[in-house]
């Protein structure tokens, strides 16, 4: 009275086509176990991406399957697959695990579909400005979670220590911390970034940005940010202990600074300089002359 099921299906050189990733695996081996229960497989093998890749199927409690991917990946390979992915500032291979969960037919409404990504990186060199870029021998991890679908999950990013991220499914509200623990999910849309940077170099991350090909002012979404700096590099002077809080809308930029040296507001339109650079000061610390080659007095 009771229905059993068990059985295998066999992989012999076979491919599989997911049009919806635009993803193809090829050369399949290996066997994929089922019963009523679920799904399992180990160490099944397979090419995606150019590359070999070991697949493994589980079933996890209430009934998800998790397939889970190990490959090592070229940066090249991963840009040619996702080519929205800014990743003109890196380059190298490393070992990637790639899972993808799928709710039973009787999971929760509420529990979504997901992609996860891990690495640590090792191999990868990312030409960034500290404190995020690194070399190729140094260990960064790497933890990105997507959902798939449209029930409302929200996605998470970890860079090491040094950025954790929430993100709508929709890509349209996305909360930054940096050097914190993971931010709250913003309720409207727009980017929110906070958190503690022990060094900021303005002129190398404006070259870096111009070198990606960075994206006219005006088409950025509303963004909000409210950090501090412990070492602010500019072109014209170094702060210390630098609060920043700036805000972008309208086409354009509203900055409130409060560091040792310097305190005021500042408005950037993105038409400079069609239209004027407004900045008011409360106070501005000056070491004259400017000159390297000249003893400064402080004033």
């Amino acid at each position: 009275g009771e229905y059993r099921l068990d059985g295998t299906i066999g992989f012999d050189t076979n491919s599989l086509s997911l049009p919806d990733w635009d993803l193809q695996l090829e050369q399949i081996d290996g066997k994929l176990a089922f019963t009523l229960d679920g799904l399992a497989a180990d160490d099944i093998q397979a090419r995606a991406l150019g590359q070999a890749v070991t697949i493994d199927v589980a079933t996890q409690d209430g009934g998800t399957t998790r397939v889970t991917a190990a490959a090592n990946l070229p940066v090249a390979a991963i840009q040619g697959q996702l080519p929205a992915l800014p990743l003109g500032f890196a380059e190298g291979r490393s070992d990637f695990e790639i899972r993808v969960d799928i709710p039973s037919r009787g999971a929760s409404a509420t529990t979504p579909a997901r992609l996860g990504i891990d690495s640590s990186l090792t191999g990868v060199t990312i030409d960034l400005p500290a404190p995020m870029g690194k070399t190729s021998q140094t260990r960064r991890p790497l933890e990105l979670q997507i959902p798939l679908g449209r029930n409302g999950a929200a996605g998470m990013l970890r860079y090491d220590d040094l950025i954790a991220a929430r993100f709508s499914a929709d890509g349209r509200r996305i909360g930054i911390g940096l050097n914190e623990g993971l931010p709250e999910l913003p309720g409207e849309a727009g980017v929110i970034v906070g958190g503690q940077i022990p060094l900021l170099d303005i002129a190398a991350w404006q070259a870096t940005l111009q070198s990606l090909g960075r994206g006219d002012d005006r088409s950025l979404p509303p963004l909000t940010i409210d950090v501090g700096i412990d070492r602010l590099l500019t072109p014209a002077m170094d702060l210390d202990a630098a609060s920043v809080r700036a805000t972008h809308r309208d086409a354009a930029w509203d900055v409130e600074m409060d560091a040792v040296q310097l305190a005021g507001s500042a408005r950037v339109p993105a038409t400079l300089p069609a239209e004027p650079l407004i900045v008011a000061l409360e106070r501005l610390e000056l070491e004259l002359p400017l000159s390297e080659s000249s003893e400064a007095t402080p004033i």
